[in-house]
């Protein structure tokens, strides 16, 4: 059963419509012309963050996405996504978000309890690099912790919109925490089994 669409969910396919509207707009006052690109769609408006969205999102993404997962963006890189458990199982007030690494020993990872959290892991830098808690965790802590100074300046223009439209607060990386999530929700997890290579 698929349960209503998470609010903070809603908002942010709402501010990427707006953010789509807005950098793609070659008379936007105040935007850099190097920052607009034509016929820019609400789905890839925030690639450069490292979020390309799923509207609306959708089950099945990849052989590894758990089933009871709603997939609602994808980096863009190794095929990594985030899904959001839906299940009547879980309780209303948590909408855990899992990260599918399909090239990982270990595919999924819970990296937030709700969707504000997750926007939070974010607010720095953007989520591309989030899977670098698995490859290389100290680096990972520390890109995390604060902004980036090479950041392009569409990246930059795009972070900001999300920042200022949904109000994110940054959320401090933490493996514990990761390692936590996991557990505490593991037997939502379940993935189909791995496609025979015939």
């Amino acid at each position: 059963m698929i349960l209503p669409l998470p609010q903070r969910l809603q908002d942010l396919y709402a501010a990427a419509a707006k953010a789509a509207e807005q950098f793609g707009h070659s008379a936007f006052e105040g935007v850099n012309s190097s920052l607009i690109l034509p016929n820019i769609s609400a789905a890839g408006v925030f690639d450069p963050c490292g979020l390309i969205l799923e509207i609306p999102p959708r089950t099945g993404y990849y052989w590894c996405t758990p089933k009871e997962a709603l997939t609602f963006a994808a980096t863009g890189g190794d095929g990594v996504h985030y899904s959001y458990l839906s299940s009547s199982n879980l309780s209303s007030s948590v909408v855990p978000v899992v990260m599918t690494l399909p090239a990982a020993e270990k595919h999924n990872l819970v990296v937030a309890e709700n969707i504000d959290e997750f926007l939070g892991l974010g607010y720095h830098v953007g989520w591309f690099g989030l899977e670098q808690i698995v490859y290389q965790p100290e680096a990972a802590l520390a890109y995390f912790a604060q902004p980036d100074p090479d950041a392009r300046e569409c990246k930059s223009a795009r972070m900001n919109f999300l920042r200022s439209h949904l109000s994110i607060r940054p959320v401090a990386l933490s493996l514990e925490r990761i390692a936590r999530l996991t557990g505490k929700y593991s037997s939502f997890l379940v993935v189909p089994d791995e496609p025979d290579e015939t």
